[in-house]
């Protein structure tokens, strides 16, 4: 199950209980915290044979990737799934996500308003998603989100 892919007493739980982030499986977290916890990558392979291999999980990978600093290999998984997207779906969701960890705001804003075209589960998500704090100083944010309150009324 789900749960043991790593011990409730891991390197996150004091983030867990000091963030509320208890939404959040252990490899978005990891992505959110890449810089300083070590295991990141470890606790990605974790879940990604729990889930299986699938387009999403490499998204998640290239996230877990660009965070800890291999953007290189972050852009490759990247491209890889993007050029593959007609035959494997995958949310745009996803996709903003790892553009915004690899710092490329433009992409990650066109890949977010792709998302709420589709009507992404995470685009629900999307004003409080530690994922994206890297866009939270960006007015396009407010542009988009007063955009998609508008087609929700």
């Amino acid at each position: 199950p789900y749960g043991e892919a790593m011990p409730k007493t891991s390197a996150l739980q004091p983030v867990r209980m000091t963030a509320s982030v208890d939404a959040y499986p252990e490899s978005e977290l990891a992505g959110v915290l890449g810089a300083v916890y070590p295991g990141a990558l470890a606790a990605f392979e974790q879940e990604r044979i729990f889930a299986g291999d699938t387009a999403t999980t490499h998204l998640k990978r290239a996230s877990v990737l660009a965070a800890v600093g291999n953007t290189a290999e972050a852009q490759a998984v990247l491209s890889e799934v993007l050029a593959r997207r007609s035959q494997k779906w995958v949310s745009a969701y996803e996709i903003a996500i790892v553009y915004c960890w690899l710092g490329d705001r433009d992409n990650a804003f066109l890949w977010l308003a792709q998302a709420e075209r589709e009507h992404a589960v995470g685009f629900t998500f999307v004003r409080v998603d530690p994922r994206l704090e890297g866009l939270r100083s960006d007015p396009r944010l407010d542009e988009l989100l007063r955009g998609s309150e508008r087609t929700m009324s």
